[in-house]
């Protein structure tokens, strides 16, 4: 993107079939210091006639990078949804304070496969604009991330990660203040099966680092998760319910601001069965 710019690279609508492969998109958000309402270098918008969806979106071996506000945002508007969308293959980097690798505005059968993000606020940001709407029916495999800060799903149902790989190394947030690792709010539904944390070393102004934060009447299964988060790696709060079966959950390093909790539950409900933990629990 060339400067001052501060817009879309690619914007497209109302298709039903858009292959975007083998390309290189770069923000220069050195150069690129903010956009219109939406903006991404990939957005997605619109439906076809006498429908609300559009479909057939193909995103494979892309890279993103630079980008100031998203990488690939499939988003709702113009009326109209994405209906199965396939990213495969894919590498998001080096996002401004507040970006997105990718973000699912209220689309259905979504596939995210094989993909790395790394350096961005957000990693997977899933959305929709009230509980009517929302993104659903999706599967991400395979996703790793490095020094993103948070994944935040909300206003999602029936969506499965697998194998979502968390990796810090000594950063500093200033941008999420509690930073968990994964925020699920707004009745969120959703199965995690093999996630690995780890947030050894992180910074954060010396406000509490989370590993899971489920809110606002969510849902969360976890299946053998492996987790370590400098405190409190797994928050139920708000009518919210997490299971979680098997694997091993720790905090390390709280910094003194909390004292060593494993499982916090806060007016939210946590099942644990076959669960290696190293610290306490904690009910309110």
């Amino acid at each position: 993107l060339a400067n001052n710019q501060n817009s879309d690279i690619l914007f497209a609508m109302g298709y039903n079939a858009l292959t975007i492969q083998n390309l290189t998109f770069d923000g220069n958000n050195k150069n690129n210091t903010y956009t219109v309402d939406g903006a991404s270098l990939v957005l997605t918008a619109g439906h076809l006639p006498n429908t609300e969806m559009r479909s057939g979106v193909v995103v494979s071996n892309v890279k993103f990078e630079n980008m100031f506000d998203a990488g690939l945002y499939l988003c709702y508007a113009a009326g109209g949804r994405e209906f199965g969308a396939q990213v495969s293959n894919d590498v998001f980097l080096n996002g401004s304070s507040g970006s997105v690798g990718i973000e699912l505005d209220t689309t259905t059968n979504t596939l995210v496969s094989n993909v790395l993000i790394e350096g961005t606020s957000y990693g997977i940001y899933t959305d929709g604009p009230n509980i009517n709407n929302i993104t659903q029916n999706a599967v991400l495999d395979n996703v790793t991330e490095q020094n993103v800060y948070d994944n935040l799903i909300q206003y999602t149902h029936y969506v499965t990660f697998n194998n979502l790989r968390m990796y810090y190394n000594n950063i500093v947030d200033n941008y999420n203040s509690y930073m968990p690792a994964v925020t699920l709010n707004n009745g969120t539904n959703i199965i995690l099966n093999n996630i690995y944390i780890s947030q050894s070393g992180v910074k954060s102004g010396g406000v509490v680092t989370e590993g899971i934060e489920a809110d606002s009447g969510s849902e969360v299964t976890l299946n053998n998760p492996n987790i370590t988060a400098q405190s409190l790696p797994i928050i139920s709060y708000t009518n919210s319910s997490i299971s979680i079966m098997g694997g091993k959950i720790r905090s390390i390093n709280d910094s003194g601001s909390v004292i060593s909790i494993d499982l916090y539950a806060y007016d939210g409900n946590i099942t644990a069965n076959t669960v290696a933990v190293s610290g306490g629990v904690y009910c309110y």
